[in-house]
Order: structure tokens, then C-alpha cells, then sequence
């Protein structure tokens, strides 16, 4: 059998093992789901390493259909939000404390399918992140449009947009603390924590350390004073547009 062929079904008879798995009992009981995704989650971790990594979790939202708009930032969004010591793999304990809040609801009113809480659970994650992702990018669009309204933009603040983004990726897409990747589910209480900073503080260090160490902050910024005012833009419009609803919630939330 070629390569290919044997991939695909070998990928076929696990993704049969998984669902017969989750789907042995269409209306089961809290304990009974936790058995069932006890079982899911060693049919999952192929290698039997007792973790899961990001290839095989991968797998599961390819078995269970997840639609991932932005396949690689959304896998990464689910295992992050999963992987609660953020260790780079998902252990039984926090494969199934996951699960845990939906479980109790389903059961509470009488009609639980773990097939479906897992789905659901897991789309419900992705739905939350967009929701605040697309929140924090548009605060951040109109933050940029506004310093431009007040003659603070192109030519009189700064020479170039590059910094913008930059920003974007040190204090929300992409930030590192201690040689770490803060983890996706905490980013956007770290980015409110260090927008605040600049708001509150008339000398920011961490700001005037990056804005020393960056060189494209060198070459495109002529008034110092333009980043602070877009950082408080930027805070004011993720006020307005009450993302803090969206923070506070959980994916069960969401999931229902």
C-alpha cells in the first residue's frame, strides 16, 4: 500500500476509534463523560506518552470537523487555552477540566452526547478568541485613525507604520515575558495591563526600553509622545467596545 494510502487510513481507523469512543452513550452522566473522554484522550495520544501534543490535537479537530478560518492561529488558540500550564502539551487532567463546566450543564438538563460537548466546547473557544481578537484589532485600526485626525500622523509623528504593528505583536499577537510566549487566553488581559501602564505612568519603562531597543522605532518615530497617544487611543476604544464582557465569559459560555 502506498504511503499515502496507508496515512490515510490508518488516520480513517483512529478517527472510527475516537467517535466510537465518545458516542458510546448518547445521553450519559457526568461520570460516565468523564470516563468516555478518559478513553478519547488515550485514543488521541498515539504515541501513549501520556500527553498530547500539537500533531495529534490537530488530528481531533480534523476527525471532529472544526472549521478553523485561520487553520494555524486557531489550533494554536485551542491548545494554548487547553495546555493550562502552558508546557506545550495538553495532560488527561487538562484535556478534561476543559470539558468539565459544559459536562455539568448538559447534564443538568438531561441530554448529554460528549461527542458534542467536545465540539462544542472546542468551537466555542475559537468563537470567544475571534470575538476578542476582532475587537482588538478594530480598537487598534481606529486608534491609528485617530492620531492621524490629530495631526499627530504621517510626516509630523512619525515617518513610516511599521512601529504600529510591531507594537501589535510585543504587547498582544505575539508577547514574550521571561523568554516565554504569554499564553493566547492571557493576552488580552496583558495587553490591557500594559496599555494601562502607559495611561497611568508619565514614564513607562518597558515602553521607553522597547522604543530604545527597536530599530524601526528609531527610524519612523519623530515625536516620542505619538506612541503614547496611540497606546491610549487604543485603550479607550477597547473600553468602549466592552470586550470586557467578552474576557469575562467562558467558552461554555458560549457553547451553551
Amino acid at each position: 500500500m502506498p504511503f499515502s494510502n496507508k496515512l490515510l487510513a490508518d488516520e480513517e481507523e483512529m478517527s472510527m476509534k475516537f467517535r466510537r469512543t465518545t458516542s458510546a452513550t448518547q445521553n450519559a452522566t457526568a461520570t460516565q463523560a468523564r470516563l468516555q473522554l478518559k478513553e478519547a484522550f488515550k485514543e488521541i495520544d498515539k504515541d501513549s506518552s501520556g500527553a498530547i501534543d500539537q500533531t495529534e490535537f490537530q488530528d481531533v479537530l480534523k476527525y471532529l470537523q472544526i472549521q478553523l478560518q485561520d487553520p494555524l492561529n486557531d489550533a494554536d488558540t485551542v491548545f494554548d487555552y487547553m495546555d493550562h500550564n502552558g508546557n506545550g502539551l495538553i495532560t488527561c487532567d487538562e484535556f478534561l477540566n476543559t470539558f468539565d463546566d459544559l459536562i455539568h450543564k448538559r447534564e443538568a438538563v438531561g441530554h448529554m452526547d460528549v461527542d458534542d460537548v467536545i465540539k462544542d466546547t472546542l468551537c466555542g473557544i475559537l468563537s470567544r478568541a475571534r470575538e476578542e481578537r476582532g475587537h482588538v484589532i478594530q480598537a487598534f485600526m481606529i486608534a491609528g485613525q485617530n492620531i492621524e485626525h490629530n495631526d499627530e500622523g504621517f510626516g509630523k509623528g512619525y515617518w513610516g507604520c511599521k512601529w504600529k504593528f510591531i507594537l501589535f505583536d510585543k504587547i498582544y499577537a505575539k508577547p514574550v515575558v521571561d523568554g516565554s510566549l504569554v499564553p493566547v487566553k492571557q493576552r488580552y488581559s496583558f495587553l490591557k495591563e500594559k496599555l494601562e501602564l502607559i495611561q497611568d505612568q508619565k514614564y513607562c519603562p518597558w515602553l521607553e526600553a522597547m522604543m530604545e531597543s527597536e530599530e524601526r522605532f528609531k527610524k519612523e518615530i519623530i515625536k516620542h509622545d505619538v506612541v503614547r497617544d496611540f497606546c491610549k487611543e487604543w485603550l479607550r476604544h477597547l473600553n468602549e467596545l466592552h470586550p470586557d464582557r467578552i474576557s469575562s465569559e467562558t467558552p461554555q459560555d458560549k457553547a451553551g
